[in-house]
């Protein structure tokens, strides 16, 4: 079952990528997009069948650490198949107005590549490739409030929401760097088995870390601009700006911390 977790990340990205050259076809990038959607959401359902058990190839990608790999571990697999699950739904589901013109041909290449991204976060059993992703997951978001929202192409509003999600990743990288320092590894396991044991004063650091990274994920006050912003989305596109993509990864983030 690891393989067919690895094909349907495979499948989101390239997908995504197959919508982007198609962005000038509308009608045969929106086929695509909705055939493809259904069929991941399908096909991930299988992945019930042995949650909790197998680990793909592992890759070494960075010389001198850990090496990575997809994990079907629970509960991650079961946000998985809900982040399928809501890709499928935007894709099929239409309501409101449609988005503008300048901003609707890569919405279905977008959320393709966001759900690709968002299942790798979630499955990947190695934190600094996890917090990698989690970049890129914050920078899809920026682009989609910059192309569904054209006040956002000018001016410093884009900056600053982007900066708003950098200070969650900077809490989150301080809290990985002192969890590698007490345990020497960067597989996540691990690195959270060993901060248990920790003094009281060594944890509470990597806890606010964690704790500011969700914050700002969720998109909680004051660092909820982003969120208030995504008001102004498409119907589709807010499903993954405001829902499945960067808050799903927040309430990841917090239940994995929660031993400390």
């Amino acid at each position: 079952m690891i393989g067919l977790l690895v094909g349907l990340v495979a499948g989101s990205f390239g997908t995504g990528l197959a919508l982007l050259a198609l962005r000038r076809h509308a009608k045969i990038a929106s086929r695509v997009a909705k055939v493809s959607s259904l069929c991941l959401a399908a096909l991930s359902l299988l992945l019930l069948l042995q949650a909790g058990d197998g680990t793909s190839a592992r890759v070494g990608w960075i010389p001198g650490t850990d090496t990575a790999a997809l994990t079907l571990r629970a509960p991650g697999v079961y946000l998985a198949i809900m982040a399928f699950g809501a890709l499928a739904l935007a894709q099929t589901w239409r309501a409101g107005p449609s988005p503008p013109e300048s901003g609707a041909r890569y919405w279905s290449a977008l959320a393709h590549l966001l759900c690709g991204l968002v299942v790798v976060a979630l499955t990947v059993d190695q934190f600094l490739a996890r917090y990698i992703v989690l970049e890129l997951v914050a920078l899809c978001t920026v682009v989609a409030l910059a192309l569904g929202i054209p006040a956002f192409r000018q001016g410093l509003l884009l900056w600053s929401r982007y900066a708003q999600l950098r200070l969650g990743d900077i809490g989150l990288i301080v809290a990985i760097l002192l969890l590698w320092r007490a345990s020497g590894t960067l597989l996540i396991d691990e690195m959270l088995a060993r901060a248990t044991s920790l003094l009281p004063r060594e944890q509470i650091p990597i806890l606010l870390g964690g704790l500011l990274a969700v914050w700002a994920k969720m998109g909680l006050p004051p660092l909820h601009g982003w969120v208030v912003d995504s008001s102004f989305l498409p119907w589709r596109a807010r499903v993954w700006v405001a829902g499945a993509a960067l808050p799903l990864l927040g309430a990841y983030l917090l239940y994995r911390l929660r031993p400390l």
